[in-house]
């Protein structure tokens, strides 16, 4: 059974009669609804978190989120509805969350995964585009970071600029170069005498043109959060349009242009854009393994909008400036996001096999926050939010061959953060390998195991229907942007050992229609009583929450709630059926 924690019973009143939430207006929690779908039918293996590039600043409230790729049909909203829409929170304006449903008729595994990519947009931030390989039903968060085009963030050097392109074309050439960044890349745009413009269906647009250059620097810790594609692709294209299949890249450079004049965008040109990408000193090719030297020569991949997939383009020579300095030197026809660099097939991903004997699949739950990098150069790749159980299966496959990955009790930037354990280093292409990690992952320390039974009871107006409810929820330490999965609350019971105690956290459900949030609760110290009292009913109980003798299991047995009509009505038609 899944299980998972509320603490201070505050929540999970909350969690229950779908009352407390004071960030979001009750009234508003069945709005909008068009689909009732029965949650068994549903499954969320993926969350996406998708936060501000610059911490504090609120996300912009017109994010949209198109599907693209082969399984683009077998992707649902939790509530089973296919327009996917971001769930935000008054309370937490600067993370908004993308819960992914998958119907359980839609089987997962290695060797027959759900395939989709996804556009994420907002007006005035640079478009984010990501590749999925969804392989089990077990839940996983990732993030994705949006940054506004006029406030670059630390690991994208941008370059602005505005130019006049009449009918006939441009009168001079143009000229758009980066600034370089710590490793010496840079990348520089000419746009040639005589060049025109047009719009993605081929027609002319003439006029002031505002253009802008952003160049991604992977040296930098999280620029993969930000970068705009993912560094993978589930099915790569090749210049002659054919299927090369999986495929992961080490790119020497990755960048996006965008041009506009009045509002439209600009995608192609008369005569193609003339490109040139400095490289860093010893930068490696990923398909040879040596260093680039002059006469080399290297592909080049465009992201393909329509499909969410790389697409081959064209080839870069390498050659020789002053100095020994290095340059590649190629033609792009288009704008997208662009990408110089090797792919390496990598088919299957490595399989580690965890041991986690203090973790019991029907015991306590808990997620811990991973980071994968790069063996090289100590450069970050990834991140994920994984609950590692006896054995469990993880494929990984990193952006680069030789990789290692840390596993954390909480993410980055939170003043809790413990550096549990350190892998070995080992080739992310095909190897198969065990860890017994029993012993790092569950040392003593200040964590509570919290276990809870939490049950409610309608009137005989509703023939004393009883409630027990069944919902994911997230938690962060009070302070932190980041939101990790808590567990779920299955059927009114869960348990957790993610938590210290006398810690203060916040706790937030994002689920169907629901997105609500309490923030900043202390998890008890000692035995002690809570008082619930909920703004909107005539609703307030009494809890008792007990501590064993050991002094780190708390138990929350609240199992006599007397649930107010009104909420019975709304959870009744939360569900979209009568419980059975």
């Amino acid at each position: 059974m899944k299980r998972i924690f509320n603490l201070r019973m505050l929540l999970v009143a909350a969690l229950i009669t779908g009352v407390l939430f004071s960030c979001t207006k009750t009234e508003d929690l069945i709005k909008g609804t068009s689909l009732n779908v029965n949650t068994d039918l549903l499954s969320n293996p993926l969350t996406i978190q998708i936060l501000s590039a610059n911490p504090g600043e609120e996300l912009p409230t017109d994010i949209t989120v198109e599907v693209m790729g082969p399984d683009k049909d077998k992707i649902y909203t939790i509530f089973g509805e296919k327009k996917l829409v971001v769930n935000t929170n008054p309370a937490d304006r600067g993370t908004a969350l993308l819960p992914i449903g998958v119907r359980h008729v839609d089987q997962l595994s290695p060797v027959n995964p759900i395939e989709f990519s996804l556009a994420i947009k907002a007006e005035g931030f640079m478009p984010i585009m990501r590749n999925y390989r969804l392989t089990k039903r077990d839940m996983r968060m990732t993030n994705v970071k949006l940054h506004r085009m006029s406030e670059p963030v630390e690991g994208i050097m941008m370059k602005e600029g505005s130019m006049m392109v009449p009918q006939e074309g441009t009168a001079n050439s143009v000229h758009l170069s980066t600034s370089l960044n710590a490793q010496g890349e840079n990348v520089g745009i000419e746009m040639r005498p005589g060049t025109q413009v047009f719009r993605k269906d081929g027609k002319q647009i003439s006029g002031e043109v505002k253009a802008m250059v952003a160049h991604y620097d992977f040296q930098v810790r999280g620029i993969n959060e930000i970068a705009p594609a993912s560094l993978f692709s589930n099915d790569a294209i090749d210049r002659d349009g054919n299927s090369v299949g999986y495929a992961i890249f080490d790119p020497i450079a990755m960048y996006s242009v965008e041009m506009e004049i009045d509002g439209e965008e600009v995608k192609n040109f008369s005569k193609p854009l003339d490109v040139t990408v400095r490289i860093q000193p010893h930068a490696v090719n990923p398909e040879t393994g040596a260093y680039f030297k002059a006469g080399d020569s290297v592909p080049v991949w465009s992201y393909n909008e329509d499909l969410g997939e790389w697409q081959e383009e064209t080839t870069a020579t390498i050659v020789a400036g002053s100095g020994g300095q290095l340059y590649a030197y190629y033609r792009q026809a288009h704008l997208s996001s662009w990408l110089v660099g090797g792919r390496r097939p990598c088919y299957p991903g490595t399989q580690v096999n965890i041991i986690n004997s203090g973790q019991d699949k029907n015991g306590p739950e808990r997620f811990y926050y991973v980071e994968v990098y790069r063996a090289s150069d100590n450069s970050l790749l990834s991140v994920e939010y994984n609950r590692f159980f006896n054995f469990e299966n993880v494929d990984i496959r990193g952006e680069s061959k030789d990789i290692y990955f840390k596993v954390y009790s909480e993410p980055t930037g939170c003043s809790g953060q413990i550096l549990l354990y350190t892998s070995p280093v080992f080739n992310s292409c095909g190897e198969e390998f065990t860890l017994d990690l029993s012993t790092e992952l569950n040392s003593d320390g200040p964590f509570a195991e919290i276990f809870v039974q939490v049950a409610g009871t309608c009137s005989s107006e509703y023939n004393d229907l009883v409630v027990t409810p069944t919902l994911p929820i997230l938690y962060r330490q009070s302070g932190c942007d980041v939101w990790m999965p808590l567990g779920e609350l299955e059927s009114g019971q869960g348990a957790t050992s993610a938590l210290k105690v006398g810690e203060y956290y916040d706790f937030r459900i994002s689920h169907r229609t629901l997105d609500r949030c309490i923030l900043n609760l202390q998890v008890p110290t000692q035995d002690t009583t809570v008082i619930i009292d909920s703004p909107v009913y005539n609703f307030t109980e009494t809890i008792d929450i007990t501590y064993e003798p050991d002094g780190k299991t708390i138990i929350l047995e609240y199992t006599d709630i007397q649930v107010p009509d009104q909420a019975c009505e709304e959870y009744i038609e939360y569900l979209g059926r009568i419980p059975r």
